[in-house]
């Protein structure tokens, strides 16, 4: 979209949703945002090095956050964004780097733009921008002329368009221009590594993934790098076993579907004889699989409960291939699938490879678990 001027760019603004100030200031707090995690622009001291990784950690929490609320702009989000723009404000202020301080005031304020009304996204917005200007000359040219793209993309697009556009990376911005990163040398920020390079190709990881990591409580944010590393393990892990635990659940109801309406239309299969052990198996993984589900919706899950479902899993899932007379090991064998009507009525389905799954991603989830 081209403006005038940035004056120009600055009216425009006053009369946009707050969906897109947002989404437009936190792509420009974004694309400065290595500043703050390079080593260049630190001193090469203990002092300086907690300090960057304090501020590495205040700013991504406030990039996640601004992130997030383009998409969910719900009360929690936006109670979240005030604790954050606040600390990370105030950090700001206190660092002795000019730079860097820049960096993490437009991270400052695209968070606290997701607080604010209608009516002052747009000066918030604004203060990002200014932000933004004041770390490097590449983005008074390059870094305004993406802003100004931006404007012409709707929110959801935005952040699903490659963060500088097919200008790429500008020179003086660019990975070899900033040089290693923090999310290159400290494996604590491994999800912000693959946060950020999504942010950057315009392929977000996980929406939900996201909103999780944006609400970890304040305390936590506050206790350091272990601590969020750890949380955000916890949040990716239970992630996955409620996706696992789900489709299980989602293909036995439409087995169980399949069985009500009949299958194989006037010539329905034979059934097959199945001994007693598999049947009552079968049994015991459905209810672990529906104690997993519950403990993984929890606010606190029981670890203790998880650990004895997990077990009824294991020993569910090596009888039912003792009989099927297949090797435990199943996660290659994706093709495996059988729903076989027992005993005249017992209905048996299931499909091994995605217990295997579900087992494998509750006994990561279990060793997280505190």
């Amino acid at each position: 979209m081209e403006f005038k001027d940035h004056e120009a760019f600055k009216r425009w603004l006053e009369v946009q949703s707050r969906e897109v100030c947002v989404a437009i200031a936190a792509r420009a707090a974004l694309r400065v945002w290595p500043i703050v995690l390079s080593s260049r622009f630190w001193r090469g001291t203990d002092e300086a090095r907690s300090q960057r990784e304090g501020l590495a950690l205040l700013t991504a929490r406030c990039s996640v956050i601004s992130g997030v609320a383009s998409t969910y702009p719900t009360p929690e989000i936006r109670t979240a964004a005030a604790n954050a723009a606040a600390l990370a404000a105030f950090a700001a202020t206190n660092e002795t780097n000019a730079v860097t301080n820049a960096s993490a005031a437009a991270a400052a304020f695209a968070a606290l733009n997701a607080t604010r009304a209608v009516t002052n996204a747009a000066s918030a917005a604004n203060k990002t921008f200014d932000a933004a200007r004041g770390t490097t000359e590449p983005f008074n040219v390059d870094g305004m002329e993406a802003i100004y793209t931006d404007a012409g993309l709707a929110p959801a697009s935005m952040l699903s368009t490659s963060l500088w556009h097919e200008a790429g990376w500008p020179e003086g911005l660019s990975p070899d221009d900033i040089g290693p990163t923090l999310l290159d040398t400290d494996p604590r920020f491994d999800f912000f590594k693959r946060w950020y390079e999504g942010m950057v190709r315009g392929a977000p990881l996980d929406w939900e993934l996201q909103r999780r990591v944006a609400l970890i409580p304040q305390e936590v944010w506050e206790a350091g790098a272990d601590a969020v590393a750890g949380a955000i393990a916890e949040i990716e892990a239970r992630l996955e076993v409620q996706k696992a635990a789900a489709a299980l659940l989602a293909d036995r109801e439409a087995a169980l579907v399949q069985n009500r309406l009949g299958i194989g239309g006037n010539s329905p299969p034979e059934p097959i004889e199945v001994p007693a052990e598999v049947v009552a198996s079968q049994t015991i993984i459905w209810a672990a699989v529906e104690e997993i589900a519950e403990e993984a919706e929890a606010e606190t899950p029981d670890k203790a409960r998880v650990a004895r479902a997990l077990e009824a899993l294991a020993q569910g899932l090596g009888v039912c291939i003792k009989w099927l007379g297949r090797k435990a090991d199943l996660v290659v064998d994706t093709a495996i699938k059988w729903s076989i009507p027992a005993a005249g009525t017992a209905l048996i389905v299931a499909n091994p490879a995605k217990v295997q799954t579900l087992i494998q991603t509750v006994q990561t989830w279990l060793s997280l678990l505190p």
